[in-house]
């Protein structure tokens, strides 16, 4: 799903830069008309307007493709999915804090689980070796007939088994020491675990940190690319060249946005690839 949307977001991205090309090709043919301005620039322009058309095209086939990969998921309920995904692509999403993210590590890591249930296992077999030294105590009641007539004899008793022949032979004690064992692989694993954690999460969040002030500021001064370049050419200071890259500028910034929000959904806009995370409207 997430791959649906991310080719969409690319045609609409090479949407934006053809529509700012084709109000600077108006305005470049403005001026070639008056004869300010050489054919050469509209010429100029007129091809890269063709060349970013193909590119938006290109895009689009990639929509059609990424659509065909999420019905061929969905399987035979893929008809009654209607319309486009309602994901915003471009909204930051909030980073979880480290006791949050080293809660759920603990929870859902197999191998942290495993040497937890080690740990259990290692203690379980303490009692057991205390067991077998010492068996428990034993109750035994009996009754039966006498000699004489009507006699009824009952009798009961207690017994304590005594370890004279097997007094442990250190079973308890190797027990203990397979617990501390246990207990401190399990330390160990759950210690560098949480050590790699902390490392990506500072990390993580520095590249967050750092992601945001570059879009911020990255949009703010790509609108204002635009609008210098056109200015800048309609008083002859700046000529046909700035005036495509300043679109192209444009674009290209906000697709390796994309391609840093989403990986997943740049990868898609470029070859059709998909993603379940998200839904589209159903009917």
């Amino acid at each position: 799903m997430i791959g649906l949307a991310g080719a969409r977001q690319a045609v609409e991205i090479h949407g934006d830069a053809l529509e700012d090309l084709r109000e600077s090709e108006r305005i470049v043919a403005t001026r070639v008309a008056g004869g300010v301005t050489p054919k050469y620039d509209a010429t100029r322009i007129a091809l890269e307007v063709m060349a970013v058309e193909a590119e938006m095209r290109s895009a689009e086939a990639g929509v059609t493709e990424a659509r065909g990969e999420l019905d061929v998921a969905v399987g035979p309920l893929a008809p009654r999915l209607h319309g486009a995904p309602q994901i915003d692509l471009f909204t930051r999403p909030e980073l979880d804090g480290y006791e949050e993210l080293r809660a759920r590590m603990l929870a859902e890591r197999p191998d942290l689980a495993a040497a937890q249930a080690r740990v259990a296992g290692a203690r379980a077999g303490v009692k057991v070796a205390r067991r077998e030294v010492f068996p428990g105590i034993g109750l035994r009641v009996a009754a039966g007939f006498g000699q004489g007539p009507g006699q009824v004899d009952v009798g009961g008793g207690v017994s304590i088994p005594l370890p004279i022949l097997s007094r442990g032979q250190g079973f308890i004690d190797r027990a203990r020491a397979e617990v501390r064992a246990a207990d401190s692989a399990a330390r160990t694993m759950v210690l560098a675990a949480e050590q790699r954690l902390q490392a990506t999460h500072a990390v993580a969040r520095e590249r967050h940190e750092v992601s945001l002030r570059h879009v911020e500021m990255s949009r703010g001064a790509a609108d204002a690319l635009q609008l210098q370049a056109q200015a800048g050419y309609q008083n002859g200071r700046l000529s046909a060249f700035e005036l495509v890259d300043a679109s192209l500028s444009v674009r290209d910034m906000r697709l390796r946005d994309l391609q840093r929000q989403w990986p997943r959904a740049w990868r898609s806009s470029r070859s059709g690839a998909w993603s379940r995370s998200a839904s589209l409207t159903e009917e």
